[in-house]
């Protein structure tokens, strides 16, 4: 059997993009859009670009504008 995880929609809704992907989320529900290699993922994987990222107002580095 494996394991099940599920996400709160509004854990889910905290994130800029709304990524339905559950390996997008840490084990407390928050998103990984901050984290550099999730970032460089999201880019190569599912064609966002550093302006996406920019838009959602998360600088290079990581942190919020």
């Amino acid at each position: 059997m494996s394991d099940i995880r599920y996400i709160k929609q509004a854990d889910m809704l905290k994130c800029p993009f709304a990524i339905m992907d559950m390996s997008h989320y840490n084990e407390d529900g928050t998103c990984k859009c901050t984290d550099p290699q999730e970032r460089a993922r999201m880019i190569e994987e599912w064609e966002y670009t550093e302006e996406d990222f920019i838009g959602a107002g998360i600088l290079p580095d990581g942190s919020d504008c």
